[in-house]
C-alpha cells in the first residue's frame, strides 16, 4: 500500500472535502455538454465528480487505488458516472489532443519530473483546450494550511513560466488564498494559480 493508499484509507472521511477545488470551479469556462475532461490526481474525486455534474465526461488519473475507489463512491452518491484509471503519471502515457480541458490541484511531484509530466498533460490537450491548475508555492513551507514540507516538492513561478511557453496563458499567478478543504487545507496559502489555453498552432510542437 502506498503512501497516498495508506492516508485516504485512515478514515472514510474525504480529507480534502467533497466540494471541488475553487480556482477550479470559478475558472473553468463553460464547455459543451459532453466534453473530455481529465481530473488529474483527483484521488478522492472532489473535482472529477463536480466537472461530472456540470455534464462533462470526465476520467479520474491517480495513484491511489483507495481514493479512487472513495471517488466513485462519491459519483454514485451524487448520481453521476466518472471513469477512473490507476496509474503513475511519471510513467503513464497520456492520449494525445485528447482533452476538451485537464484540471488539476495540489498534485506535487519531486522537480526532477516537472517537465516530464506537465510536457505530457499539455500534449495531452487539445487544440483551444484548457489548462486549469492549483498548486502550492515555495513559499507555502513555513504554513500549516497543507502541502508537502519537502521544498523539491514545490512550484516556483518562473518553472512555469518556462512549462507552459507554448500555452496562451490568461491567468498564471502566485498569491495568497483562503482555504477550506476538508481537514487537510484549511487556512491561508501560498498559492501558484494557472488558466492557459492550447495553442491551435502549437498542437505536437514543443
Amino acid at each position: 500500500m502506498n503512501t497516498w493508499d495508506q492516508r485516504f484509507s485512515r478514515s472514510s472521511a474525504y480529507l480534502y472535502g467533497e466540494q471541488p477545488n475553487q480556482w477550479i470551479a470559478s475558472a473553468l469556462p463553460e464547455l459543451p455538454k459532453g466534453a473530455k475532461v481529465l481530473a488529474l490526481a483527483d484521488g478522492e474525486g472532489r473535482n472529477s465528480v463536480w466537472l461530472a455534474e456540470q455534464g462533462y465526461d470526465v476520467v479520474n488519473i491517480d495513484y491511489s487505488q483507495v481514493g479512487l475507489e472513495k471517488a466513485q463512491h462519491l459519483a454514485q452518491r451524487r448520481g453521476v458516472a466518472i471513469q477512473t484509471e490507476y496509474a503513475d503519471l511519471i510513467a503513464y502515457p497520456l492520449p494525445v489532443a485528447h482533452f476538451d480541458a485537464v484540471v488539476c490541484s495540489f498534485f506535487h511531484l519531486p522537480s526532477q519530473y516537472h517537465a516530464l509530466v506537465w510536457q505530457k498533460v499539455i500534449d495531452a490537450i487539445k487544440p483551444n483546450g484548457y489548462l486549469l491548475v492549483q498548486v502550492f508555492s515555495h513559499d507555502q513551507l513555513p504554513l500549516n494550511s497543507g502541502g508537502p514540507k519537502d521544498p523539491d516538492l514545490l512550484y516556483r513561478l518562473e518553472d512555469w513560466q518556462n512549462m507552459l511557453c507554448s500555452m496562451q496563458n490568461q491567468v498564471l499567478q502566485q498569491c495568497q488564498t483562503q482555504l477550506d478543504e476538508g481537514s487537510l487545507h484549511q487556512g491561508v496559502a501560498n498559492v501558484i494559480n494557472i488558466k492557459s489555453v492550447k495553442q491551435e498552432w502549437c498542437d505536437n510542437e514543443h
